[in-house]
C-alpha cells in the first residue's frame, strides 16, 4: 500500500554512494530527490512514525536522524538552509556543528539563504557553503556567492579553466585570480550585491533584522489565513518558517504531467484570472500537490486574503492534512 505524504519526511535523508565514501544528502523535495533515479546511488528516505515527527526535526531528536545516517565512510553532507518546494528552515546551523565534529565536510546549499535568514559564514564555519542573491537581496539573476573555507580552497576548482589557473601567488589569490575572471563572464550583477544590500536595508528602520523577522511574522500569516481557508491542520511550527509556506491541496492527476515551464494548471488560472502570482507544483510520486507563498516587503495580509478567496471561488480546499 502507498504511504501517505504526511508519513514520509518531507526534508528527507538520503544516501549516495559515491566510489568508497558516502555524501548524506539531507534534502527536500530537490529535482534529483524527487527522482531518485537521476542519482548515481540508491536514495533511501527517513520514514516518520508519527504528525509529531516535524517538530522533532527541530529538536535534538532530529538531529539525530540525519546523524544516524553517518557511517565511517561519510565524508560530506549537503544540507539545505530552506527547503525550496517546502519552504522548511531547517536546524542547520546544529546540524552542520553536529556533522562536522564527527569529520563529515559540509556542504550548505543556501539557495534561499541571503536576505532570508540570519547567515553568519564565519560563525557557521561550514566547509562549503553556495547560495543565491536574486531572490532575496533582489539582485540581478546571475548573481550569487561561492564560500569555501580556506582550508579546503585547494581543492576547489572552477568549471571554466581561464586566466587564473597559471597565476603566481598564495592560494587565496589563486582561488580568486581562478573564480573573478572566467572568460567573458559579465561580472554586474555580482557587483550590484553591495549595493542591493544597502538599498535594501535603508527601506525599513531596524535594517535587515527588521525586514527578515517582518517577512516572517507576514508570513505565519499568511499560513494561517490560507490554512482556515484550505481546512488545513496545521503542524508546521512557526520556528520551521522563514519568509515562506507551504500547504496541501488537493492532488491533480493531470497537473502532475506539467512543464516547470508551463506551469500547473491551478497556477496558471490564479494568475490569468485573478493576477496572482503563487507557485502551486505537483508531487507525483507522493500524489501530493502544494501551493507555496513567500512574504517580501512588497507584500500585505490583504493578498493573502485576496488569494484565499480565490481559491474559494475555484473550488480548492484540501483534504484537512499538512505538513
Amino acid at each position: 500500500m502507498r504511504r501517505r505524504p504526511e508519513r514520509w519526511l518531507l526534508a528527507a535523508l538520503a544516501v549516495w554512494t559515491v566510489a568508497p565514501v558516502l555524501v548524506l544528502l539531507v534534502r527536500a523535495a530537490a529535482p534529483a530527490w524527487r527522482y531518485p533515479d537521476l542519482l548515481p546511488a540508491t536514495a533511501a528516505a527517513v520514514p516518520v512514525l508519527s504528525p509529531g515527527t516535524l517538530r522533532r526535526l527541530v529538536s535534538a531528536m532530529g538531529t539525530s536522524l540525519v546523524l544516524a545516517g553517518v557511517t565511517d565512510r561519510t565524508r560530506l553532507a549537503l544540507l539545505d538552509t530552506v527547503t525550496s518546494p517546502t519552504a522548511l528552515l531547517l536546524p542547520f546551523e546544529r546540524l552542520t556543528r553536529e556533522l562536522q565534529a564527527r569529520g563529515v565536510d559540509v556542504l550548505l546549499d543556501a539557495a534561499h539563504g541571503a536576505g532570508l535568514i540570519e547567515l553568519d559564514l564565519r560563525h557557521l564555519d561550514a566547509a562549503y557553503v553556495t547560495g543565491n542573491c536574486h531572490k532575496w537581496l533582489c539582485t540581478p539573476k546571475g548573481s550569487a556567492f561561492l564560500h569555501v573555507r580556506a582550508d579546503r580552497r585547494s581543492l576547489i576548482e572552477p568549471l571554466i579553466t581561464s586566466h587564473g589557473y597559471s597565476a603566481p601567488g598564495s592560494q587565496a589569490e589563486r582561488t580568486r585570480l581562478e573564480f573573478d575572471w572566467q572568460g567573458t563572464q559579465d561580472t554586474t550583477p555580482w557587483l550590484c550585491i553591495p549595493q542591493a544590500i544597502a538599498q535594501l536595508a535603508g527601506f525599513v528602520p531596524g535594517g535587515w533584522p527588521a525586514i527578515m523577522a517582518r517577512n516572517h511574522t507576514l508570513a505565519v500569516m499568511a499560513r494561517d489565513i490560507l490554512a482556515d481557508a484550505l481546512g488545513v491542520r496545521q503542524r508546521v511550527p512557526d520556528t520551521m518558517l522563514a519568509a515562506m509556506a507551504t500547504l496541501p491541496i488537493p492532488f491533480d492527476r493531470d497537473a502532475q504531467f506539467t512543464t516547470a515551464l508551463a506551469g500547473d494548471p491551478l497556477m496558471r488560472r490564479l494568475h490569468a484570472e485573478y493576477g496572482i502570482q503563487a507557485i502551486v507544483f505537483a508531487w507525483p510520486q507522493h500524489e501530493a500537490r502544494y501551493l507555496r507563498v513567500s512574504a517580501a516587503l512588497y507584500n500585505s495580509a490583504a493578498e493573502y486574503e485576496y488569494l484565499a478567496a480565490a481559491l474559494g471561488r475555484l473550488g480548492v480546499r484540501s483534504d484537512g492534512t499538512s505538513r
